[in-house]
């Protein structure tokens, strides 16, 4: 367990503490934000084999958790729209933040299934599901991304309005950090528009150097 502290140039604002494993999984888009932002939060890390010590605090026993100034909000989708909302990364408007749930949404699909994935313990069930799930969710799904892409700026820019969101951030790390590291799937392969948008994400400046600087973990 360890508590990893990113300072920004204001101290002033609510007091966040980001709860997690020391994985990227479903805490990463909340950190990522944190960074594009430059505000400061404690990036707190859990070492999987003390889960058990921890699990009581959290709400509904899962993490993450999302604490401000000491209250605590749990589900990963629930805390990427709050701290969207608050730093500025959910559209312009209701219709930018509806199209921005549409890409979170799709995305989750495939999340959702591969949560399945984990459980089963059979493995000649477990195999026919991977089958399915990279051979036809996973094309589909990002079929529907880049068709949302493509609808937006033609596909040159962000996956909603003019600016990045929380969509493009969430489409990111799904497609740089889930798909080539858990099913050896590139995007840019099949889509390419869905993997330059990726790569240009990861370069702004300040996702950059996050990513260079992070706590390794696997995925």
């Amino acid at each position: 367990m360890h508590s990893l502290r990113l300072i920004s140039s204001s101290s002033t604002g609510p007091i966040y503490r980001l709860i997690y494993f020391n994985l990227k999984g479903r805490a990463e888009t909340s950190r990522m934000m944190f960074k594009l932002a430059g505000v400061e939060f404690e990036d707190f890390r859990i070492d999987q084999k003390r889960w058990a010590e921890f699990k009581h605090m959290a709400p509904q026993g899962i993490l993450p958790v999302l604490e401000v100034n000491g209250k605590k909000l749990p589900q990963s989708g629930a805390i990427n729209r709050y701290i969207a909302r608050e730093l500025g990364f959910y559209g312009c408007n209701n219709w930018e933040a509806s199209r921005i749930d549409a890409v979170v949404e799709t995305i989750g699909d495939c999340l959702h299934d591969l949560d399945i994935w984990w459980m089963i313990r059979d493995l000649d069930v477990r195999n026919k599901l991977q089958k399915h799930h990279e051979g036809k969710l996973i094309p589909k799904a990002l079929a529907r991304l880049d068709q949302l892409l493509e609808e937006n700026s033609e596909g040159r820019g962000f996956l909603v309005g003019d600016k990045i969101s929380l969509a493009d951030i969430h489409a990111m790390n799904y497609i740089h950090d889930y798909l080539p590291t858990l099913h050896n799937i590139k995007a840019e392969d099949s889509f390419p528009r869905l993997g330059d948008h990726a790569r240009r994400i990861a370069e702004v400046s300040q996702i950059k150097e996050w990513i260079k600087i992070r706590p390794f973990s696997k995925f």
